[in-house]
């Protein structure tokens, strides 16, 4: 009886102790057509640009949401994939004029922006949407010898742009530890109790 309350109360407890700690993750996508150059090569044609962030990490502000620093930024184009922006990046929704910002971290570099376009109708960026289109890309001249894991990449054009973001929660490393060290408690009464038995 006293090993079914232990193991009880070591569910519940890991249980608990987990149930706080869970990052709220948001993965957006910038997908479109464009061209430029990767360690001075041209590239043309589709390409994605996806940002992961902690919505911790989440400033919402009357005229303008950021998420600053962005965990990682990482962009596919034709010739190559997966290619890490080793800058700190952030991302954010300037409610004035609609306008979708991708840039260096204000908090960790310069703040210039990189990829610029306007929305038709806001989007809230703490919440799951899209993908809706945007238009008018600007701030590409910015955007030049970018350093990434493959090399100085360089937007020169870009159209058909598409933007979407998909926001959830996941357990941290920590709270993963918690729950295996919980079960393996309850593995070891359940054990306990069946020696005890025989």
């Amino acid at each position: 009886m006293a090993m079914r309350i232990l193991a009880g109360v070591a569910v519940v407890g890991t249980l608990l102790a987990a149930a706080p700690v869970m990052a709220t993750t948001a993965v957006y996508t910038i997908t479109g057509s464009g061209t430029g150059q990767l360690n001075a090569s041209d590239w043309q044609g589709a390409f994605t640009i996806t940002l992961t962030g902690n919505l911790a990490d989440f400033y919402p502000d009357p005229n303008a949401d950021v998420l600053d620093p962005l965990v990682s930024a990482v962009v596919d184009i034709p010739s190559a994939s997966g290619l890490v922006i080793v800058e700190a990046t952030r991302l954010g929704l300037n409610y004035t004029n609609l306008a979708v910002f991708f840039s260096r971290s204000a908090f960790l570099n310069s703040g210039l922006d990189l990829f610029d376009f306007y929305l038709g109708a806001p989007v809230d960026l703490s919440a799951s949407f899209g993908p809706v289109t945007g238009s008018g890309v600007f701030a590409l001249h910015q955007f030049v010898d970018v350093p990434t894991s493959g090399g100085l990449l360089t937007f020169t054009s870009s159209g058909d742009v598409r933007f979407a973001g998909v926001v959830g929660r996941i357990p941290e490393p920590g709270t993963w530890a918690l729950m295996i060290a919980g079960f393996g408690l309850v593995g070891v009464a359940a054990r306990r109790r069946q020696t005890a038995l025989a």
